[in-house]
């Protein structure tokens, strides 16, 4: 949602629980880009095996994170060596899990860049972040329900990526 103007306040007009509050959301913002990059490895890794053989694999290092996200979308497209692979067995799959992918890189970018702030007449925590091509600051609320379903995203695109990796190291030694 985009956001009016974002007042200061006296830093000693805060509670201790609500510092307490924000000084959680701090580490789990943290903790959310840390898992991110760690997915971003793994993801490049795995590229770099895919093309191993092939002159894309030098310039692999000089992708950012959507840029190596794409390079799994067009394999997911076209290379039936992990369709069997349980959550893309079938196109529909495979599909949301590329926009899955997407949003979660969309999220790793917010929580990278964004700033917590506290809203002091109800205590929520609000994340603001400037959106591409858009004026103004955005925002939106952040609780741990939508935290913890980040985490369960990155496991699950992880485990995907895991799958896809034993399978591409299976093809290739066999």
């Amino acid at each position: 949602m985009p956001v009016g103007k974002v007042l200061r306040i006296d830093k000693s007009k805060i509670t201790d629980n609500q510092k307490s509050k924000l000084r959680k959301f701090t580490v789990l913002k943290e903790k959310c880009s840390s898992v991110a990059e760690n997915l971003n490895d793994n993801l490049r890794s795995f590229l770099t095996q895919y093309y191993e053989n092939d002159k894309q694999s030098k310039h692999i290092n000089n992708l950012s994170f959507s840029e190596l996200r794409d390079c799994l979308s067009d394999i997911l497209k076209k290379d039936n060596r992990f369709f069997s692979i349980e959550g893309l067995l079938m196109p529909e799959q495979r599909k949301s899990f590329r926009r899955l992918f997407a949003d979660f890189i969309t999220d790793r970018n917010i929580y990278t860049h964004g700033k917590l702030c506290l809203r002091l007449d109800d205590d929520s925590i609000f994340l603001f972040y400037a959106k591409r091509n858009r004026d103004g600051l955005w925002g939106c609320i952040i609780n741990e329900d939508i935290v913890d379903s980040y985490f369960k995203t990155y496991t699950y695109i992880s485990d995907i990526i895991g799958k896809m990796l034993v399978r591409l190291n299976a093809k290739t030694r066999t």
